[in-house]
């Protein structure tokens, strides 16, 4: 059997695939978390990379909200290898 990706975009907001409606409300469980809290989208998007005045200025971020502790982000975020040759290996 061959396994083709879905397009979300394609799709145009009709889940009535299972597969992309528990992909939904899976992201939708991950963004009610905060940025926090290492299990929530907002940190795995930083781990991609993270610019807080362009995620403030873009509504990915609210002014004031908790943070992980400076380790945390050292150690986590902006360390996305998509653009470098670590990726492929």
């Amino acid at each position: 059997m061959t396994f083709v990706r879905q397009s979300v975009w394609a799709k145009d907001g009709d889940f009535t695939d299972p597969i992309l409606l528990w992909y939904a409300k899976g992201v939708g469980a991950l963004k009610k978390r905060p940025i926090s809290d290492r299990t929530s989208w907002g940190f795995i998007a930083a781990i991609h990379g993270i610019d807080l005045q362009e995620w403030l200025e873009n509504g990915y971020y609210t002014h004031g909200a908790a943070l992980p502790s400076d380790t945390e982000q050292e150690t986590f975020w902006n360390q996305c290898q998509h653009g470098s040759w670590y990726f492929l290996p």
